[in-house]
């Protein structure tokens, strides 16, 4: 009789356990992301020896170090969006603050339009406004932006301790707006922006040993006519490293990876 009462409950622990359901996780897919930075000087010049730069997926224990041609790996990422950052003592640090990963073999880091990553030193040059001379606040401009009757604006400067040997990159950002509150890393602070380049003729030239740049063709045509006689204009130029910055996704705003030398100066429209 007590047999006959344990077979069923048997019976049913079996049928019970059959009916449990088993849940098997795949792996997670990963892959590994390559490519190469690159470091530039004080002045601008190529710096051979690339190693050291510490390469790192913010939030995460996965980096890599860069050996003397640049060039560094990260292995074992999985697909998501990435904070990566590089970073080396005296250049500052630079980051891709929004960089979608593909699991899946190795990916390189330029395959979709990212650029190579620049590490530059501070620079060790500045800059002085001379003069700001604003357009004409009576400039007529045809349908095209060409300026048919007025004059254009001018801003002049030079720079101090710049080297004459290796200056290719030379490089001035002029930022213009109504306020002197200037912010190069937040575009609402400024109405122009300016840029200068030695390689560009006539606009950074050679006076003995002092280098002198000049924007003399800066016009208001943008889209909406912001000057008008008697505005006050205000300048503000800034030295860069080497093409150091990013764009922080969170704030919205230019992140430069070192302090830069500034000068500032202010001009009447007439």
């Amino acid at each position: 009789m007590k047999i006959l009462l344990v077979l069923p409950l048997v019976l049913l622990a079996f049928a019970l356990g059959c009916n449990k359901t088993t849940t098997i996780v795949a792996p997670e897919v990963v892959g590994d992301l390559k490519g190469t930075v690159y470091l530039s000087d004080a002045h601008g010049g190529d710096v051979q020896d690339k190693s050291g730069v510490y390469v790192l997926a913010e939030g995460t224990s996965i980096s890599a170090v860069s050996d003397t041609g640049g060039n560094w790996i990260l292995h074992d990422l999985p697909s998501r969006t990435y904070v990566l950052s590089f970073s080396k003592a005296g250049y500052g640090t630079m980051k891709n603050t929004s960089f979608s990963f593909l699991a899946g073999g190795t990916v390189p880091y330029d395959l979709s339009g990212n650029h190579s990553m620049w590490l530059s030193q501070p620079v060790a040059y500045s800059i002085v406004i001379d003069s700001v001379r604003p357009p004409d606040g009576k400039n007529v401009y045809d349908q095209n932006g060409k300026l048919v009757s007025g004059k254009p604006g001018s801003i002049k400067g030079h720079f101090i301790n710049q080297s004459m040997q290796d200056s290719a990159r030379l490089e001035v950002l002029l930022f213009i707006g109504n306020s002197p509150n200037i912010d190069m890393g937040d575009p609402s602070t400024y109405l122009i922006h300016l840029d200068i380049l030695e390689s560009y003729t006539g606009r950074v030239t050679r006076v003995g040993n002092q280098l002198m740049f000049e924007y003399a063709n800066w016009l208001d045509n943008g889209p909406v006519r912001w000057l008008k006689s008697g505005d006050v204009v205000y300048a503000k130029a800034y030295s860069p490293s080497f093409d150091t910055w990013y764009y922080d996704v969170v704030s919205g705003k230019r992140i430069y990876s070192n302090p830069i030398p500034t000068s500032s100066l202010s001009g009447i429209v007439p």
